[in-house]
This record gives C-alpha cells, structure tokens and sequence, in this order.
C-alpha cells in the first residue's frame, strides 16, 4: 500500500510525456510477465500452492457402486432391529436415570428481575 502511495506521488510530479512513457513501461513489462506465464507450461517448476491442483482422480471412483459403497463394509446387510441399538438404549437410559436423581435434589431458586422501568418480576426457577 505504501509503494502504490509513493508511486502515485511519484507520478503526480512527472509530466505527461514522463507519465506516459511510464505507463508504456509497466504495460511492457505486464506483457513480458503473462507471456512467461504462457510458455512455463512445465508445473514442476512452480512453487507456493500454484500447480498443485489435481487433473485426474487418483482416488477410488463413487460412480462405480458394485464396489465402493459410502461407510465401505458397514452396511453390507440390513437388521430389523441391530445389536447395537440395544446398548445405545441401555446407555441413554442409564444417563437418563442419573439426570432425573440430580434435577430431584435441586431446589427451587427464586428469581428477581429488574426492568429498566423500575418493574419487578418474581418468579421460582422452574427445575
């Protein structure tokens, strides 16, 4: 930011004929530059994250069903009711159980709130 703020001064002080042989500079050194970038074809010599791209897929393909299936072996074969739905029910009702004991044993708190009118509202904390 602070180059183009010092070229723009820079140039205020030029005359036209000084401007414009500027400009024509910068427009040729513009077209060497994308000229460059036309002929390197070759995008091992590039470096930063310029050329790194993917052109063709190396990985598996999802259009081919018969052999990759989204969650792989997971779901080969369907159950009516899986094993494993009866361990998550047994765990939730056990979490469940201990936080219905720990709600039994809070007691209600009574809330004040003031609003900026002055007005008062009172209400117990409803567990």
């Amino acid at each position: 930011m602070a180059s183009e703020e010092s070229t723009a001064a820079a140039m205020s002080n030029l005359s036209l004929e000084d401007k414009q042989a500027e400009i024509a500079a910068l427009e040729e050194k513009l077209r060497k530059l994308k000229e460059d970038v036309a002929q390197s074809g070759d995008k091992e010599n590039k470096t930063g994250l310029q050329g790194r791209r993917a052109k063709a897929s190396t990985g598996p393909r999802m259009d081919d069903s018969t052999t990759n299936l989204i969650g792989g072996e997971s779901f080969l074969k369907r159950e009516a009711n899986p094993s494993w739905i009866k361990v998550r029910a047994d765990i939730y009702d056990d979490v469940k159980k201990r936080r219905d004991e720990e709600l039994s044993k809070k007691v209600p708190v009574d809330i004040e709130v003031t609003l900026p009118d002055g007005k008062v509202l009172s209400e117990d904390k409803v567990r």
